[in-house]
């Protein structure tokens, strides 16, 4: 009998893992840059001629690292864990659910390096570039439908409350992201 060593396969809190480890490395990575954004505060010459280590991209770099990357992926990875449980019955689909994943991660590391070289859209909180805002949003579409059919599907006849605000979370993040990001008017 073989032990599934890879969390991004079918097994069961696959997707779990996969989220909190990708949680878990945006945090090292948004917290160093947090770092490198403190320093800049007390020694504004430290990264000199640097464009990409200057604080106006380091700051908001850190800022959506920290938020898409470590708060995101976390919150979500928790929500897979619970949402089955009190369910009782597994995921739809681990597989869809990392590629949601896959979805996220992506765009918050090519959005993070688009600011690391001055492209974004000039929108605090929002700075992703258009193509990397759809590509979250695909990551939530992603996630919805694993939500939803796990609750059509579930074996509780009884519907914890739980259950109702992580799908709600990630059902309405998907609009509200879109008009948030003014994604209809790319810049």
């Amino acid at each position: 009998m073989g032990v599934n060593k890879t969390p991004w396969r079918k097994g069961e809190y696959s997707s779990t893992k996969v989220w909190l480890v990708g949680g878990a490395v945006w945090f090292a990575v948004g917290t160093t840059a947090g770092l490198g954004s403190a320093i800049h505060l007390v020694a504004p010459d430290f990264f000199a001629n640097i464009s990409s280590l200057e604080f106006g991209r380091v700051r908001p770099f850190h800022v959506n690292t920290v938020l898409f990357g470590f708060v995101t992926a976390t919150l979500i990875g928790g929500g897979l864990h619970i949402v089955p449980r009190v369910l009782k019955r597994r995921l739809y689909s681990e597989a869809t659910a990392n590629l949601g994943a896959l979805s996220l991660n992506s765009g918050a590391l090519i959005g993070g390096i688009e600011i690391l070289t001055g492209r974004t859209q000039g929108r605090e909180y929002a700075e992703y570039v258009c193509s990397m805002d759809r590509i979250i949003v695909i990551a939530f579409i992603l996630l919805g439908i694993v939500t939803v059919m796990t609750i059509v599907r579930r074996e509780e006849n009884l519907l914890y409350i739980s259950a109702w605000y992580f799908s709600g979370a990630i059902l309405w993040t998907i609009p509200i992201y879109f008009v948030g990001n003014v994604m209809w008017n790319p810049q």
